[in-house]
């Protein structure tokens, strides 16, 4: 405010002019206090906008920078869900109410750029549905092992347990102390149980495929014929009680006055058959694997031995002195319905039943010569397969019967030998100048 007569300029809550005395009367507004008050608003309204558009320029830059690859990746993320819907139920398609949904998300707010226009059309209006192609994942397989054979080899001075491929091949040594026999494979291959004289007396020792592990499973006394059920129980032969009897994991089964050294298990694991060994007489016996219901099956007063079951359980097969020279018989589990498969005139032993049941292989002597010989379960077609057979140790068939393995000595010491079930196919596995012998294929 300034004063009218004189233009002094005046205080707030001044009455009179400190110059000239006038009156509040005369106090007029100065010059551009007016101007003043109405800039005012103009200068806030002008730098509130200008903030606005500061922060809607940086905004606009992060929208441009960061949208587009969303945008962009959206579609695709809808077509495979898309495609991933109409492989799963073909009875759906797409309907005008889907299509509204998925407008707004292709649509954004802001003008799309004729980039994201483009990708996003076709996926809103699919002619025909985009399919994705998906290629099969080949099934998952449990490998199968190697066939494998186990066998003793003198090649190291001291009878010994070794391994090797089927074809003779990756021949590998798992035992070194001790001597060494009779090795045996369980029904999953992963163990061998063989008798040692490592620890003095024999025993049974079970170890990994691989010669691992190895660790004794019997007593005091001498032990022999591991064996393995069908289910996995481990058996075996031992006199720890002064006569020789079998024992299922440990336990005693027989309970006889005979010796039992030489038994076999039936397929199902229920029953076991053995050798009982009498005077000059030795008799084949049934017996229940929990040691019950012992029958006697042939007569004492001659020689009957080396029985093996048919894969099925029906008929027991073995050979026997009964009408002079040894032949091969079959027999019921029971001991009726005994038939002979072999003539007198030959001596006929060792008699192993086919996994499939159609026929029977057996060693036999003709002349000075020991051959290992296959004939139809029912006694005809006898076939001749090898020659110069050990007669005195134990062959093996393969899980399928289609090959059989063997030791001979057609070149003077014996060796591992393998030949197919038709007599073709003879194959030499091992060669070197020390035996080896007792070969046992995996099952």
């Amino acid at each position: 405010m300034v004063c009218a007569s004189c233009g002094a300029p005046l205080q707030e809550g001044d009455v009179y002019c400190n110059r000239c005395g006038a009156g509040v009367a005369d106090f007029v507004p100065a010059p551009g206090t007016r101007l003043r008050r109405l800039c005012l608003p103009i200068t806030i309204v002008l730098t509130v906008s200008g903030v606005v558009f500061v922060l809607g320029a940086i905004l606009l830059v992060i929208a441009l920078n960061v949208l587009p690859p969303l945008i962009s990746q959206r579609p695709t993320l809808i077509a495979r869900t898309y495609a991933a819907t109409q492989s799963a139920a073909s009875v759906l398609s797409p309907s005008p109410e889907h299509l509204a949904v998925i407008t707004p998300i292709l649509s954004p707010t802001a003008t799309p750029s004729p980039t994201v226009v483009a990708t996003a059309t076709p996926i809103v209006t699919p002619s025909p549905p985009p399919t994705e192609t998906v290629t099969p994942m080949p099934p998952t397989r449990t490998p199968i092992p190697q066939p494998r054979i186990a066998f003793v080899s003198h090649r190291t001075g001291s009878p010994q347990i070794w391994v090797m491929r089927a074809d003779g091949t990756q021949q590998l040594q798992l035992t070194s102390v001790g001597q060494n026999s009779s090795p045996s494979w369980p029904p999953d291959n992963s163990q061998i149980a063989f008798v040692s004289d490592r620890d003095g007396d024999l025993n049974v020792h079970v170890m990994s495929a691989d010669g691992g592990n190895q660790t004794r499973m019997s007593s005091s006394g001498d032990h022999a014929t591991p064996m393995w059920s069908r289910d996995g129980r481990l058996s075996y032969a031992s006199n720890r009680d002064g006569n020789w009897e079998i024992y299922v994991d440990g336990r005693r089964v027989t309970h006889t006055v005979t010796n039992n050294r030489l038994y076999v298990w039936s397929p199902d694991g229920s029953q076991i058959v053995f050798e009982g060994e009498s005077g000059t007489g030795r008799a084949l016996y049934v017996i229940k694997a929990d040691g019950s219901g012992l029958r006697q099956l042939t007569d004492s007063s001659y020689m009957s031995w080396n029985a093996s079951w048919a894969p099925d359980g029906n008929r027991i097969v073995y050979a026997s002195t009964e009408s002079g020279n040894a032949r091969i018989f079959t027999m019921q589990p029971d001991g009726g319905d005994r038939t002979a498969l072999t003539s007198v005139e030959h001596w006929s032993q060792m008699p192993i039943w086919s996994p499939n049941g159609l026929w029977i292989t057996f060693v036999g002597q003709r002349g000075d010569v020991w051959n290992l010989y296959r004939i139809n379960s029912g006694g005809e077609n006898q076939l001749r397969l090898a020659g110069y057979v050990d007669p005195l140790r134990d062959y093996s068939q393969s899980p399928t019967g289609d090959r059989i393995c063997y030791a001979s000595n057609a070149d003077g010491d014996f060796e591992i030998y393998v030949v197919n079930a038709d007599g073709t196919g003879q194959n030499k596995l091992t060669n070197n100048t020390s035996d080896d012998h007792s070969p046992v294929w995996s099952r």
